[in-house]
């Protein structure tokens, strides 16, 4: 697979850590090697990638189609939590279920299931939510051309679990 090529200023999405700004790409020094890099840049920082490892580490952000289907996840009604429940003290189950995420679809999936959940969210439970809502809110925002701020309401309006944790 060839790495996909992206160009100063476009956005892209960081798998696991959300949206970032291309702002160069440049040689780095890594150990003996030189490696031609991206750089990115989020609101925790400037973030290197070498461009052969983009295709895993990075993709474009989900078209609007994809956006108001992610979107029409989190707002469907009766969702229940299911197996989350009967896990619910189990840390690594919400660690190692919120890594193995890769697409907007699932993670928004994950997400609505946390927010079945009944107060009071463990603190496992709050972290997968907040990062959750991190990765799927935020580039739903940018890709619907919306603010993460109503995003954020409007899903502690209709699921108030997180609005009960102590945050």
């Amino acid at each position: 697979m060839a790495a996909p090529f992206y160009e100063p200023g476009d956005v892209v999405v960081l798998r696991r850590l959300g949206l970032a700004k291309v702002t160069a790409r440049e040689e780095r020094q890594v150990g003996s090697a030189t490696l031609l890099c991206y750089l990115l840049e989020r609101d925790t920082g400037m973030v290197p990638i070498p461009v052969e490892k983009a295709p895993a580490l990075l993709r474009a952000p989900m078209p609007v189609s994809e956006a108001q289907e992610v979107l029409g996840v989190l707002r469907a009604e009766g969702v229940e939590a299911g197996d989350l429940l009967a896990r619910r003290h189990a840390a690594q189950t919400h660690q190692q279920g919120v890594a193995d995420l890769e697409d907007p679809r699932a993670q928004a999936t994950y997400l609505r299931r946390l927010y079945a959940l009944p107060p009071p969210l463990t603190k496992w439970e709050q972290m997968a939510a907040l990062h959750l809502e991190e990765l799927v809110l935020d580039e739903l925002a940018f890709v619907l051309g919306g603010s993460r701020d109503e995003l954020t309401r409007e899903m502690r309006g209709r699921y108030p679990a997180l609005n009960a944790a102590a945050l």
